[in-house]
């Protein structure tokens, strides 16, 4: 993937992956993507950009499986 920030804000995130805010949100809750805190008193999280390019990495190998699968 490219280089950028070591971690990105919600709305970046998102953005990185082709998703909504809510879909990302939904993704860390079921453990697919990392979050943390991110600086001072903010509820703010950051997600790791190690962490969604890994995720993207998965995703694509995952849909080139389904794509395999259905030239079978």
């Amino acid at each position: 993937m490219t280089a950028g920030p070591a971690t990105l804000s919600a709305a970046e995130a998102a953005a990185l992956l082709g998703v909504s805010r809510a879909t990302l949100y939904a993704y860390v809750s079921r453990g697919l993507v990392a979050s943390a805190p991110g600086p001072g008193p903010s509820r703010a999280r950051r997600y790791p950009r190690a962490e969604l390019d890994a995720f993207l990495r998965r995703r694509e190998r995952a849909r080139d499986r389904e794509l395999a699968a259905h030239d079978s």
